[in-house]
Order: C-alpha cells, then structure tokens, then sequence
C-alpha cells in the first residue's frame, strides 16, 4: 500500500509519484481539435513544508543518521527506521545539534549532577536549559568518525597533530555515549572495538562521541564551543524557518532545469498569513535565492573531472553574464532598484 511504501520505502514512493505526475502532465487529449494540443487533464503540483524545528537524532554510530519530530514519547518509542538512514534500529532519539563552521553534527544532553557523567535526555529540559542560567550543564556530544573513535582501541598510535587538536584549543575529548546507562565513559579497548580494532559500540543505543569535559566545560557550554574543531559560538539546534525553505525551493525550481524555459512562467506567488512580515519574508526569500543561484552559477562552471583555476572561475562567471537571466543572478536584490541597473536587467 502507499502509506506502507512512504514509511518504509519513502524514496520509492516518491519516484513512483513523481512519474505519476510527470505521465499526467505529457498525456495530451486524444478528442482535441487537430493542430491543437490540449491536456488530457490539468495538473497543478502543491508542495507544503512546514518549518524544521525541534528536531530529535537517533543515537546511531557515524556516519548513520535518522530524524524525528519531537514528540511525546519520541525518546523511548521503537522507530521503524527507512532504508534512506540506515539499516539499524535505535531507540533512543536526542536534540539535534551541528556546527555552523566546520558541519559537523551530533547531539545535545544535560549534565544536572555534579557528576558530569550523570546525564539527563528529556528534550523540552535541554532546550529550556539552554536558554536559561543552567546552560553551563548543557554538553554537545558530535558524532566521533571512525578514524577518531579508533583512536581509542589502545593499538593505534596517535601523532603529536592528531593527539593535540583532540586535547586542547578547545576541542573535545573521545568518549562513549552509553545510552542504556545514561552515562558518558571512557572507551573499552576490549567491549568496545571488534577483533580488528575497528570501533563497535558495546550495547545498544551506543555512540562514540566528542564532548567537552574537566575545566572548560561549563564554559564551553555557556559559549557554545564544537568539541569537533573548537570554534566558539558555532553550536546550533538543527532547523530552519519556512522562509529559507521557501527561497530553497524556488531556486531549485528556477535553476535546476524543471520548469520549461519556453513557457516563460518562472514567477513567484508568494502569500503570508501576516500583513506586517510580508515585506519582511519578501526581502529574505529575494535575499536567499539570490545568494543560492550564486552558488549555483559558480557550480555550473566547475568540473569534477578537471581542476579550475580561481582567476579562470571569476572570468568564466563574468563572461556568462552576457546572458540576461545569468546577469540576475549575480546582482544583489538591494541593488534592483537603481535606475541603472534595472534599465541592464530589463535589456534596454
């Protein structure tokens, strides 16, 4: 059935109806008068996100990941989980957390005890924590890689470079996340790794992790250090407003080649439920779009299978604005309303 498909198959069940509807779209009336092409049905495609907040992580090892709303009973709850994560069950569902420098991810936890070991999962407490005076027990925990967490099995030698950016200048140190014990504790070089040495988390709901502990923890709590590269004020909640997912999605529908050029409908209705934030969202979805068709115009120019000089880039990029659409691209919104270069944009 189709919502067995969506839950267990979801990228299936969204190939399946993607070429429902693009069947539908090219289906031409058979009963329509010759030399006229009419559709044999009218197709109008809604897509409705809503903003991504208050987002849970499953505990699964590195580099697996599967996400959850926050629910009641999302901690506990058993999840079946899609074949688009991962092929691992996990139980145990944590605030989702990254660095906005170096895009690493990984969980947020509370420390209410003297005992930094002592951990506390219940999500409405740790996002309230970090937005009152009990932010300093906040402890971000990111996933630890394999190569980190092999570093741990007592048979790999770490170098003086490796073994100092895991010790100080403010980054973490290599821990266990043991979710059935609540506990954070040191690698074991016998339960933890396989025969090889490889990282292999004794128990479930286990991780290897890198967290912020001893005497700069509660300040890198209330700072907000990564424990992965040490950059302060770089630890975020996963999410994002409906406004940036909006400028998302009309760029990709605009430059990613799915809208007919022939047609010439690329035009955007946008409708907001607050007289007041209208202008306001208007301005931001002309600000993210310009900045993501950018980003698209420099990809465009770039190749996997060779290297590109920087300077070659620049003139490639600028010897494409002849190009009318191209040359919007590159002209920040705030800029539109000068006489002159909104007589360049309009082709006069």
């Amino acid at each position: 059935s189709w919502d067995e498909a969506i839950t267990t198959r979801p990228q299936v069940a969204a190939a399946a109806l993607a070429r429902l509807v693009a069947l539908l779209s090219v289906a031409r009336d058979p009963d329509a008068p010759a030399g006229i092409s009419r559709p044999f049905v009218q197709v109008e495609v809604h897509q409705w996100a809503r903003s991504v907040t208050r987002m849970l992580r499953g505990v699964l090892p590195w580099p697996n990941a599967e996400f959850a709303w926050d629910t009641v009973g999302a901690e506990s709850r058993q999840r079946t989980t899609p074949d688009t994560t991962t092929s691992r069950d996990t139980k145990l569902f944590l605030p989702a957390v990254y660095c906005r420098e170096c895009g690493r991810s990984g969980w947020s936890v509370l420390a209410p005890e003297s005992d930094l070991e002592e951990l506390s999962f219940e999500a409405h407490k740790i996002r309230r924590a970090t937005v009152t005076a009990n932010k300093s027990k906040v402890r971000t925990l990111v996933a630890a890689t394999d190569n980190e967490a092999r570093e741990g099995n007592g048979r790999t030698a770490m170098n003086r470079a490796e073994q100092r950016s895991l010790t100080t200048g403010g980054a973490g140190v290599l821990m266990v996340l043991d979710g059935s014990s609540r506990r954070l504790r040191l690698p074991d070089p016998q339960d933890d790794y396989d025969d090889e040495g490889n990282p292999q988390p004794a128990g479930p709901d286990s991780v290897f992790v890198l967290v912020q502990l001893g005497d700069t923890a509660e300040r890198a709590a209330k700072d907000d250090w990564c424990p992965a590269c040490g950059t302060h004020n770089a630890i975020r909640f996963l999410g994002t407003g409906a406004a940036a997912l909006a400028a998302a999605s009309i760029t990709q529908l605009f430059t990613g080649g799915e809208m007919d050029k022939e047609q010439r409908e690329t035009k955007t209705l946008m409708f907001n439920d607050s007289v007041q934030d209208a202008a306001h969202r208007a301005g931001f979805v002309a600000s993210r779009s310009y900045t993501f068709s950018l980003r698209a115009l420099f990809t465009k120019h770039l190749s996997e299978q060779r290297s590109t000089a920087l300077n070659d880039l620049v003139a490639d990029v600028v010897l494409s604005t002849t190009d009318r659409e191209t040359l919007a691209a590159v002209v920040p919104p705030d800029l539109h309303d000068d006489a002159g270069v909104a007589r360049l944009l309009s082709g006069k």
